[in-house]
């Protein structure tokens, strides 16, 4: 299994445009899934007291399919392509995907032997004895599953990865406005009144500065680009 260790399921945008009337109408934030899914329910949760926070309106724009890809092409659009290639070192390219409901699924129905998903997808049917967990993905145990040892104590040692997302906002937005969204974020997704149901969706949730996210994508494009070149995987 996967384990979410950071801001959020999925990448966003909020707001629309930076203008000088903000936050005089609501903002808008992209979220790469359907309604219903693991990133919608986490966005849905931050934007209801993001926006008390704010004392202004936020809209959940979902973007599903694709695996994200085509929620991320939106926000890319928005956000400015060069900035997203000097923030991850690529562009963002469709392909497509069953996605995570079919696969679980199918994962239930015999179809498929074995998948990595999200705790916060998955997790539920773990609990309903519906699929096995074999492991975590991530360097250290769920608090939502103590008893599963990661993927390095089942016999892959050095093996650490986390699902993780963040929130970004378009190019041209003033400092000010994205350090105090900035700031609201960190507060509310570590509010003790959310504590409660993210660790019912076995999400944790973790702050840190713009920069922080910036060098986290930095740091991890070089490992997935070599992942895909070993794997032999050829856009068509």
């Amino acid at each position: 299994m996967i384990d979410r260790r950071h801001l959020l399921a999925s990448l966003a945008l909020l707001p629309l445009r930076a203008h000088a009337s903000w936050p005089e109408r609501p903002l808008r934030l992209i979220v790469p899934s359907a309604a219903g899914g693991s990133p919608d329910v986490i966005c849905r949760i931050l934007g209801g007291e993001l926006g008390k926070a704010l004392g202004q309106t936020i809209v959940i724009d979902n973007r599903p399919g694709a695996s994200g890809n085509i929620g991320m092409q939106e926000i890319v659009r928005h956000l400015g392509g060069e900035l997203f290639k000097s923030m991850t070192g690529s562009f963002i390219v469709h392909v497509p995907y069953r996605g995570s409901p079919q696969a679980i699924q199918d994962l239930i129905g015999g179809q498929t032997d074995l998948m990595f998903d999200n705790l916060s997808s998955i997790g539920t049917h773990i609990r309903q004895g519906r699929v096995r967990a074999l492991a975590v993905s991530a360097s250290r145990r769920s608090p939502a599953f103590p008893a599963l040892p990661t993927v390095a104590e089942a016999g892959v040692p050095g093996h650490a990865m986390s699902a993780w997302g963040g929130v970004v906002a378009p190019v041209g937005t003033p400092a000010a406005l994205a350090d105090r969204l900035n700031s609201e974020i960190n507060r509310t997704m570590n509010s003790p009144a959310l504590a409660e149901r993210w660790a019912t969706l076995s999400f944790e949730p973790a702050n840190g500065p713009a920069a922080q996210l910036f060098e986290l994508a930095r740091r991890e494009q070089p490992m997935w680009a070599d992942v895909i070149r070993r794997s032999g995987a050829k856009v068509e």
